[in-house]
């Protein structure tokens, strides 16, 4: 999953609307199938879900993997989506699977990293629940 990065020089966190997430990626090519990515999802979870399952499961499991690549102020992708535009659960799937990530990668700086992106990659008010819930969780 394509999501915070951290920058080798400085540490401080990159995301796909950076000018210098794309020091991470190979080539343009590259990129453009990452983002590729949500767009083949919802369309083979789309067809998963058509075999049998009810209009409201298929609405938020297609809203989650469609969109939790768009970021809060609206440089992510597959459209380009901001604020309140996103589905509210891919605005929370998005904050949990980055923050999943990054707790492997970083540990206890993984929190840090999410609040340092409120207002940019994730939305603020679900940035202020995860925090205010996450060290019991955790």
């Amino acid at each position: 999953s394509v999501g915070i990065f951290l920058n080798k020089k400085t540490g401080e966190p990159v995301t796909a609307g950076d000018t210098l997430f794309t020091l991470y990626i190979n080539n343009l090519k590259e990129l453009d199938k990452i983002k590729s990515y949500p767009l083949f999802g919802t369309k083979m979870l789309d067809y998963v879900l058509s075999l049998k399952s009810d209009a409201l499961y298929k609405k938020y499991a297609s809203g989650i993997t469609r969109y939790y690549h768009e970021n809060y102020n609206g440089t992510g992708y597959p459209e380009k989506l901001d604020g309140s535009k996103i589905p509210v659960e891919a605005k929370i799937a998005s904050v949990c699977i980055n923050y999943y990530n990054l707790k492997k990668k970083h540990g206890n700086k993984a929190k840090d990293l999410i609040q340092s992106k409120s207002g940019v990659m994730f939305d603020p008010k679900i940035v202020n629940s995860f925090v205010k819930v996450i060290d019991k969780l955790d």
